[in-house]
């Protein structure tokens, strides 16, 4: 049988302060590519400058749905770019979600 041995304070490792970088704001646009062959038009988006802006792909039966991230500012170019790639999608909602505040709890207040 094993024995479990107690550290000794002086190891123990003390927390270090919890330090929260900020999220940008981001855009996000919804789309779903609903042709016959929609796996060629997944396949030319990958291809594509597109690429790098493609956060989540879901296939279902019917269409292939996918979820495309930009900074705000961005959002036009990504659209034209969309829509200069892809012969034919349907575009969902566009959201847009701004930067999350500070939790109270990483924030130290100075006496």
């Amino acid at each position: 049988m094993r024995h479990i041995q107690a550290v000794s304070p002086s190891l123990q490792r003390s927390p270090s302060p919890s330090i929260r970088v900020p999220r940008p704001a981001q855009a996000v646009v919804r789309i779903a590519l609903t042709r016959h062959d929609r796996d060629a038009q997944l396949a030319t988006l990958l291809r594509s400058p597109l690429a790098s802006h493609l956060v989540e792909a879901r296939p279902t039966r019917r269409a292939i749905h996918l979820s495309l991230v930009t900074a705000p500012d961005d959002m036009r170019a990504l659209l034209d770019l969309l829509m200069a790639t892809l012969d034919e999608a349907t575009i969902g909602t566009i959201t847009r979600s701004l930067p999350a505040a500070p939790a109270a709890s990483s924030i130290r207040r100075e006496h």
